[in-house]
């Protein structure tokens, strides 16, 4: 379970039934009766926490072992940063872009040429082909490369 901008006490509380190797992520084995009673505090925390201050936008994001074609699947609730798409079955995660219009607008820095620098990456790179040269004429008897000659 990965929680987001949740009260302490929520995190505490789950901390009882789970270990917590960083903050907010909890993992732990449980049936699916106490997953599902973790699961409602969970979202009754979160929902008190959304009403007590709008502008904190609580998440959480719960991952747990199913009969699915990845062996797992996911519960969402509140505003979590991160997405759960699911496409034809496969359930994919996705960091959403947040715009910033500073960074839009900012000038990119000047790269001298042949310092190394990576050059603009909107361009493709030209593709290098590599295309065998005329060497000098083979000896008489010999044959072109890879045939062999009677001699």
């Amino acid at each position: 379970m990965i929680l987001e901008k949740v009260p302490v006490k929520l995190r505490g509380e789950l901390s009882r039934w789970m270990i917590e190797p960083r903050t907010g992520v909890f993992v732990g084995r449980m049936s699916a009766l106490v997953r599902d009673r973790l699961w409602t505090m969970v979202c009754e925390s979160c929902e008190k926490t959304k009403v007590q201050d709008p502008d904190k936008r609580p998440g959480a994001l719960m991952v747990y072992g199913a009969r699915t074609e990845q062996g797992f699947t996911f519960r969402k609730y509140g505003d979590p940063s991160r997405e759960v798409l699911d496409l034809e079955g496969l359930s994919l995660v996705r960091v959403p872009y947040l715009y910033d219009p500073a960074w839009k607008t900012a000038k990119k820095p000047d790269k001298p040429p042949g310092t190394g620098a990576v050059e603009d990456d909107s361009a493709p790179a030209p593709v290098a082909t590599a295309v065998p040269e005329e060497g000098p004429p083979l000896p008489e008897g010999t044959g072109s490369a890879g045939e062999e000659t009677d001699t």
